[in-house]
């Protein structure tokens, strides 16, 4: 059934061409047929949707599995306008409840079936939407699995999951480039490697750096004005101070820094310390 999307990439992902690709973060995001669920969070520019596109790709190819995919937007925090849209990506008519939703699914095994929310950062904690996902978590059968990505931890409550080993994460740790990629794609540009060692592995900054472009201005408008007040706030005094931890934060700002903090792009912890990258201090 043809049902009419929003968006370009509502249903499906986008085209790319020329990009590098990525055999060890593919082979993480395997584990999308065999995980309950897989969490992918990290910044902007991190390459996300890039890594998505090529392991739905790739799966065509040689399939494990049924992609379906989901490209979350600003009306999806309504679990209306969510539903809908999982409806229209399975294939089903735009009015088809959760209960059709998960008889679609269970219809297709043994054949698994991974439903791929991408952007879910769009979907905020308290909707409607996200009571809707957690729904669809909870209810899936054996052969559904759900890939989630976005900015920021997802709006779900995953603990038991998580507790289950039923949970799969990919942070910003795995889709940093490493430094055998810097060198392909500096080599591929004709430029040299040491233009874009400091970047910490960034997708973005690295694509812009090889092409002179803003890297400054990516980081101000894709990313600073991405943050709330509270979370610049907590950026700022870690980079001043050249790390903190929760008590430290908390004292020094009035903040209860919670998970703010450690949704922060390009900020690490160890033991419970936080640093942020080189890059912000300029």
């Amino acid at each position: 059934m043809d049902v009419e999307m929003s968006r370009p990439f509502r249903a499906n992902p986008p085209q790319i061409s020329d990009t590098l690709l990525r055999p060890a973060v593919l082979r993480r995001l395997l584990s999308r047929f065999e995980s309950r669920v897989i969490v992918v969070q990290a910044g902007a520019g991190f390459g996300k949707t890039t890594a998505l596109t090529q392991a739905v790709e790739q799966n065509l190819l040689a399939p494990r599995g049924r992609d379906v995919w989901i490209g979350c937007e600003p009306p999806d925090a309504d679990a209306d306008d969510l539903q809908r849209g999982v409806a229209g990506s399975l294939g089903l008519a735009p009015d088809a409840g959760l209960d059709m939703i998960v008889d679609s699914v269970a219809a297709a095994s043994p054949a698994q079936v991974c439903l791929v929310f991408d952007d879910v950062h769009e979907i905020a904690e308290g909707t409607t939407g996200a009571h809707l996902l957690d729904r669809i978590v909870a209810d899936l059968p054996a052969n559904g699995h759900v890939l989630l990505a976005g900015r920021f931890d997802p709006p779900l409550t995953l603990a038991r999951l998580e507790a289950q080993g039923r949970v799969e994460r990919l942070g910003e740790g795995d889709l940093a480039l490493d430094r055998s990629e810097l060198a392909e794609l500096a080599a591929r540009a004709g430029r040299p490697l040491t233009e874009i060692e400091d970047l910490g592995g960034w997708p973005a900054l690295v694509a812009l750096a090889l092409r002179s472009g803003p890297v400054r201005r990516f980081l101000d408008e894709e990313v600073i004005a991405t943050l709330d007040d509270d979370q610049r706030k907590l950026l700022a005094i870690v980079v001043a101070l050249g790390g903190a931890d929760h008590e430290l934060l908390d004292a020094v700002t009035g903040i209860d820094a919670g998970s703010s903090i450690g949704e922060l792009p390009m900020v690490h912890q160890g033991d419970g310390w936080y640093e942020a990258h080189a890059l912000w201090s300029q």
